[in-house]
Formats: C-alpha cells, structure tokens, sequence
C-alpha cells in the first residue's frame, strides 16, 4: 500500500489522543510527588506547632532593630545557628508573619508520609550526599518569588559525592587569577567546619570557627544571596537563654557598593565576593551572640 494512501487522523482526533496520553502521564504521577498550590496545610502545621513552642519552651524575640519587625516583606534569606531539631518551628514562630520555606535534607522523604509531610509545607529537599545546582536553582527560584527562606549554615550538609560547578553559577577566573585556593565544587560551598568535618572543607567566616560557639558558615548561604539580590536576615538562637535575636537587614548591593572601592556584585559571583559575604554573615551572627549575652 502506498504512503499516500494510508488514513491519518484529523487534527481533532490528534488533539483527542494528545490530550488522552497527557492524562496518563499525571495520572501516572505519584502523589507524593505533586507541589501542592496552597498554604492551608502549612498554616495549620505552623499555628499548631508553634503552640507546643510558646508553652514549653517559652522562646522570646527580641529585635536588635526595631523598624525591621515591621519591614519583613519581600524577598528575604534567613540565616540562623543551629542549637536543635527544633529550631525551624522556633524560627517560623518568631518571624510569624512570614511563611517562612525551609530546606529539608533528603533522608526525610524516604517514607510516602515524610515525602507527602515535607511537601505540604512547602520545604525544599536537599540531597545532603549530593548538593547540586539545581537545589541552589530552587532556593534563589522562590527568593526571586518574593519568599522567605531559611537556612542553617552552619547546617550539618556532609561531603560525600561532588558535583562541578559551572562558569554560569560562578565565576572562578577572579579568585584562580589572585592565586586564591577556594572551593570549585557545589558540595564544597556547603561543607561546615564542625565536629565530623575533618576532611578540611570550604569553610567562610571567621578563621577561629570555634569562637563564641558559633561555627563558621559555609558559602551556600553567601552564594545564594549575592545571585538572588534577596536582602539577608541574620537570626540568632541562644538555646541558654530561650532568646531568639533578629538582627538588621543585610543588602548584598549595598555591601559592596559600601565597600572600598566599590562595585557591584558580579554576576555570576566571584568566589572572592562569595568568601568575603560569607565572613559578613558569619560575623553578624557572632554579634547578635554577644547581643544576647549582653541582655543577660
């Protein structure tokens, strides 16, 4: 039989069996796996969790800057110290008129309740054996939103496999010109410098991690603000005193055009500008301790 004469279908019908294959791909999706488009079940998690918190553990918030309680709008990066397990509930309780999206290590979805959980609240899964670019794509995604989100930098992420980064998420010529010796994989830029952390990783901030029980903060945090523009809000967790303090806000921008000799911020980051934001953030942090402790 001849090509020509072989029936095709009308452009309806194509239409009718383009639509019917569709359908059994969503259906085909599991349901763990679907971003839910509301924040019903987030604000129900965050009022009920946060009651637990103002009962027993009686955290209070005090702000170093008074005009930032009312200035929390817009895109923000949040950074804290990590004293415990429960620090994102004490986080989402003192920032309570953000909602406030977290970053949930992958080890918390291996169930189909954890996966659904994580997913109903909006967190952003994180492979901690395998930190790629697409979870720093997702981060600065829901920063360029408009979000808030937090992180722990001094986070307990450990290396293990590592993926290259890439000219388009770093600019690496500046740093290997000056003769620097700063870390060229993403896994790198979130490696802390803690117990466990022998290895010698990409630590930024302070040379003496140690000090004032604050550890150093890896670059993660810095890269994400400086390639999202998003203002940083500095947050610290004194588990001693029940205290959380918030510090001012932090415009990557304006740092650096502050600085001397000015400049932007290069886009992609340097890994200069990467290291010298990281040592900002991780010395605000140690402020806001000495803050609290000066409260008494």
């Amino acid at each position: 039989m001849r090509e020509d004469n072989i029936p095709r279908a009308s452009g309806t019908e194509s239409a009718q069996c383009g639509r019917g294959a569709s359908l059994l791909k969503s259906s085909a999706k599991p349901a763990s796996s679907r971003v839910p488009r509301g924040f019903f079940f987030y604000d129900f998690v965050k009022v009920t969790g946060a009651l637990p918190v103002f009962l027993f553990f009686r955290y209070r918030t005090v702000f170093t800057d008074v005009s930032v309680r009312k200035a929390l709008g817009g895109p923000l990066l949040i950074v804290s110290n990590h004293a415990s397990y429960v620090d994102p509930v004490i986080v989402m309780r003192s920032l309570w008129r953000r909602r406030v999206v977290f970053m949930a290590t992958r080890d918390l979805y291996r169930t189909r309740l954890g996966a659904w959980f994580f997913r109903h609240v909006h967190c952003i899964e994180v492979d901690k054996e395998n930190v790629g670019l697409d979870t720093i794509k997702k981060v600065v995604s829901e920063l360029k939103a408009g979000r808030a989100v937090a992180m722990f930098p001094e986070g307990s992420v450990e290396e293990s496999k590592k993926t290259p980064l890439v000219d388009s998420q770093v600019n690496t010529k500046e740093h290997t010109a000056s003769g620097g010796n700063a870390p060229k994989t993403t896994q790198d830029m979130f490696k802390g410098s803690g117990p466990g952390h022998e290895t010698g990783g990409a630590d930024f901030g302070s040379d003496s991690a140690k000090d004032a029980g604050v550890r150093a903060f890896k670059g993660g945090a810095a890269m994400i603000a400086l390639k999202s523009g998003a203002a940083v809000l500095p947050v610290y967790i004194d588990k001693a005193r029940r205290r959380v303090v918030v510090g001012s806000k932090i415009f990557p921008e304006a740092f650096f055009s502050s600085t001397e000799g000015g400049g932007a911020v290069s886009k992609p980051p340097t890994l200069r500008q990467i290291d010298e934001f990281s040592r900002v953030l991780h010395g605000k942090e140690l402020e806001l301790k000495d803050y609290s402790q000066s409260l008494g």
